[in-house]
């Protein structure tokens, strides 16, 4: 009897840590502006995204981040992403960065791809009840992932975090 209710105590544990939100902030001593970072774990095609929010004296930027790790013919391409938020018309953005690292794996590499975003979209994002992001491979499909209700609720706690 101990035994069961330790393995299910156990399998709780692990099944609310997946889903728990994790906002990072760091601060660059040399500008000091802020860094706010959400990046999530997710499932399918797609390894991880992540919404940063820059915040300079000046200036507040958004970054958004795709990670895949896969065989170079599903890698991730350099060309955009695009974000549906709600019914709203789809946004385009061109993909800025893209960075290859090697894995144990020697057949399998980490693909990493960045673009800004606009305040647009980040308007958008305020007050959004789902968001879709899909993306290029460089085997032309277009895989699609719709974000979680924690991660959407994550980014918008990113947005509204103030300095």
């Amino acid at each position: 009897m101990k035994k069961i209710v330790l393995i299910l105590g156990l399998v709780m544990l692990i099944g609310m840590a997946v889903g728990h939100a994790h906002i990072a902030r760091e601060t660059d001593n040399f500008t000091l502006g802020q860094k706010i970072n959400s990046e999530n774990d997710t499932s399918g095609q797609i390894d991880s995204v992540s919404l940063t929010k820059i915040i300079n004296s000046n200036s507040t930027e958004y970054e958004l981040s795709i990670n895949k790790r896969t065989r170079k013919m599903f890698a991730l391409a350099k060309t955009t992403i695009e974000v549906k938020v709600d019914d709203n018309p789809s946004h385009k953005f061109d993909v800025q960065n893209l960075q290859t690292m090697p894995t144990e794996d020697p057949y399998i590499y980490s693909y990493y791809i960045k673009t800004s975003m606009d305040q647009n979209i980040i308007a958008e994002i305020k007050n959004a009840k789902r968001i879709a992001l899909r993306v290029e491979l460089v085997d032309g499909s277009q895989p699609v992932l719709v974000l979680r209700e924690y991660i959407l609720n994550e980014w918008q706690q990113v947005i509204n975090i103030e300095k």
